[in-house]
């Protein structure tokens, strides 16, 4: 028989703030916010954070964060419902985005003329599965992902270049980030790049 693991302070309250997004999104009413935050605080072990979420996000067995995931693995980049950027677009121009900011679930990338470079590297994810949809129309659109992300790219080129450099394989419970999309006389290229974290 499997041990339950109890539940930190830390987690419960990540759990807390994905039920309040869900009352600011008109996901829950006041009552069911009510409810559900007194079931999170109430909870003692890991697995009843899982019921009050069920129904909120996509995998609410992975919506919180363990407290005891490796701090030097791209788990630790996972903010589950964080409010994230669900949109770059680079027309007749440059769109770059690096450093600490944090992506939507769902993010698409349009470049027209241009180029988009998204650097997930030192970014923050608003959940442990992201979808990346871009286009590229006589531009280019690069990516470039931790070394230790699960990573598929999925896509499509017409006169142009749809790649994923450097696949490598990711540790169990590691994010998966999906690239998916289309170039049309431009470029996509998805690049696996080593991070190094404290």
């Amino acid at each position: 028989m499997e041990n339950r693991i109890r539940a930190t302070d830390t987690e419960r309250s990540q759990a807390l703030e994905i039920v309040s997004q869900a009352l600011s999104r008109g996901q829950l009413n006041f009552v069911e916010f009510d409810e559900r935050s007194q079931a999170v605080t109430a909870a003692v072990y890991r697995d009843e954070l899982v019921a009050p979420l069920a129904d909120l996000v996509v995998n609410p067995h992975q919506a919180v964060v363990p407290v005891d995931a490796p701090s030097n693995s791209a788990i630790s980049q996972v903010v589950p419902g964080a409010d994230g950027e669900s949109m770059s677009i680079g027309i007749l121009s440059e769109h770059k985005r690096e450093g600490i900011w944090t992506i939507a679930k769902s993010h698409t990338s349009i470049a027209v003329l241009g180029d988009n470079v998204l650097d997930l590297t030192a970014a923050r994810f608003a959940d442990r599965d992201l979808t990346i949809n871009v286009c590229a129309v006589l531009g280019e659109v690069k990516i470039i992902v931790p070394d230790d992300v699960h990573l598929t790219a999925p896509g499509f080129a017409l006169l142009g270049e749809f790649t994923a450099k450097n696949a490598g394989v990711a540790p169990a419970g590691a994010p998966t980030i999906r690239v998916q999309g289309l170039a049309l006389l431009g470029a996509v290229t998805v690049e696996r790049r080593a991070v190094r974290r404290a």
